[in-house]
């Protein structure tokens, strides 16, 4: 049995501890993991919708897609400052998958979204890498670019 990176990162936030600077050897096995080159199209799978809240409160929405083998996470992020431009990003990716954001689906904030788009699951896409660099580090973030195959509500 392997134990996930997310799981490890679950049980680092939930017990409070900080976990120290990879070691050389981790930061090598961790570039391996990572194999996805920006501006590059990648095929993908929709493998889990995840919502939850940061450290500092703030709610989160997460597209988990499996890139060969990789799990590469499209996140969309709920801050005051940061809102309007998720929920705008969030609109045309779930465009892709025929999905429309309306009241109903968001009448629970971040979780009600993630329960009425997990029938998504088994879609397969491609998608784009692009890393944002900033002081504190670089970020990947990913743009659904097609929906190949839609998983349907009565798939």
């Amino acid at each position: 049995m392997s134990i996930k990176d997310e799981d490890i990162d679950k049980l680092i936030y939930n017990e409070g501890i900080n976990p120290k600077p990879l070691n050389l050897i981790q930061k090598a096995i961790k570039k391996n993991k990572e194999p996805l080159k920006d501006g590059i199209t990648y095929d993908g799978v929709l493998v889990r919708v995840e919502s939850f809240e940061t450290k500092k409160g703030v709610p989160t929405l997460s597209y988990v897609y499996d890139v060969n083998g990789v799990e590469v996470s499209d996140m969309y992020y709920f801050s005051i400052y940061s809102i309007q431009g998720s929920i705008d990003r969030l609109i045309e990716t779930l465009k892709k998958f025929d999905f429309d954001i309306n009241l109903q689906t968001a009448n629970e904030g971040v979780e009600s979204l993630a329960y009425f788009t997990k029938y998504l699951v088994g879609s397969k896409v491609k998608l784009i890498q692009t890393t944002r660099e900033t002081e504190k580090g670089s970020y990947p973030n990913y743009t659904i670019s097609e929906v190949t195959k839609l998983v349907s509500k009565e798939d």
